[in-house]
């Protein structure tokens, strides 16, 4: 059995623009932020929870409590909400996104998670925007993290609960950034150590999902 773990926003969703500019609204409601680096190569973990406790920390010189990390993401989740009824456009699937998981649902051999560096209620929201079928598919998320490394070891722990399986014959992380190879890498790193042999590899979804029934886009990485 094989696996195949699944970025969100750039990799299945088509909702970076959309994500990035209420993700900074957000911050200038909720915290009064009004400048906030928006280069996330230049964070140590590109995640929703680590972004915004630095730029809270920036501000505020501290970390921010529950209570307040719980506004933000209400704020958050309720800037996309009133979003999406007037930009549906900005809440569209990855092209291919919405077959290819389907075909993967239906394999013989693959099976799928996703491990997103997003809060799980937007996450969530998103996916059901851009009609990304992820019922009852292993999922990680923000508060998983802070570090996607770390989110995409939970993902991989659940996909072995969900598939009843110790290990997979080979795993794939299908990304769209730099910090998904990066992430690749270091889950590698972390995952012979522990488990010599074990196969994981990287490859980044670029042009759509293409060949979708008999899923060529990941056995031509190998």
């Amino acid at each position: 059995m094989k696996l195949a773990v699944f970025g969100l926003d750039g990799t299945l969703t088509a909702t970076n623009a959309v994500d990035d500019a209420r993700f900074v609204r957000a911050l200038r409601i909720v915290f009064d932020i009004d400048l906030i680096n928006t280069n996330w190569t230049a964070y140590s973990h590109v995640t929703d929870a680590s972004v915004m406790a630095v730029a809270f920390g920036e501000k505020h010189d501290r970390d921010p409590e529950p209570a307040e990390i719980s506004r933000f993401i209400e704020c958050f989740v309720a800037l996309l909400n009133e979003e999406c009824p007037n930009r549906p456009d900005l809440f569209g699937e990855i092209p291919g996104a919405v077959a290819f998981l389907a075909a993967i649902r239906q394999h013989s051999e693959w099976r799928a998670a996703i491990a997103t560096g997003g809060w799980e209620r937007s996450a969530r929201f998103k996916m059901m925007a851009s009609q990304i079928d992820a019922d009852g598919m292993p999922a990680a998320f923000a508060e998983d993290g802070p570090a996607r490394e770390t989110i995409v070891e939970a993902a991989i722990i659940r996909a072995c609960a969900a598939y009843a399986t110790s290990t997979f014959e080979k795993i794939v992380l299908v990304g769209d950034a730099i910090w998904d190879v990066r992430t690749a890498w270091i889950a590698i790193r972390r995952r012979r150590k522990r488990r010599p042999g074990d196969g994981i590899a990287e490859c980044r979804s670029r042009c759509g999902y293409r060949k979708l029934s008999q899923l060529r886009i990941l056995h031509g990485v190998f």
